[in-house]
């Protein structure tokens, strides 16, 4: 993703990434998809954002934010129910929008 993108999110929700450290894929390599899913993360994050709002854990860090299969992956230090539920939600919707451009799409198989 674009560094003014990814810093777009990382700046909005400091709750979620105040704590990167550089040992976790985040902390290295930053966010590992293309631009077309910013809205998508942007989205989760917010959401994600206001449970913790309301139910502060302490040491809580998304960990990793990559494509993986065609699909959205976000990974947390925590399993929280409620977060992991959005997760799985937001992984789901990754695979009827285009990683590249965001737009509608659908996954495909390649025939080698």
């Amino acid at each position: 993703m674009k560094k003014e993108l990814q810093d777009k999110i990382l700046q909005r929700f400091p709750y979620l990434f105040s704590n990167i450290y550089y040992d976790t894929p985040l902390g290295q390599r930053g966010i590992e998809c293309m631009d077309g899913w910013f809205d998508l993360i942007y989205e989760l994050c917010s959401k994600v954002n206001n449970i913790l709002i309301s139910n502060p854990i302490s040491g809580f860090k998304v960990v990793q934010i990559k494509e993986k299969f065609g699909r959205l992956r976000f990974y947390t230090n925590n399993d929280i129910r409620e977060i992991k539920e959005l997760i799985r939600e937001y992984s789901d919707k990754s695979e009827t929008i285009c990683e590249v451009c965001g737009k509608p799409a659908k996954i495909t198989k390649r025939i080698r």
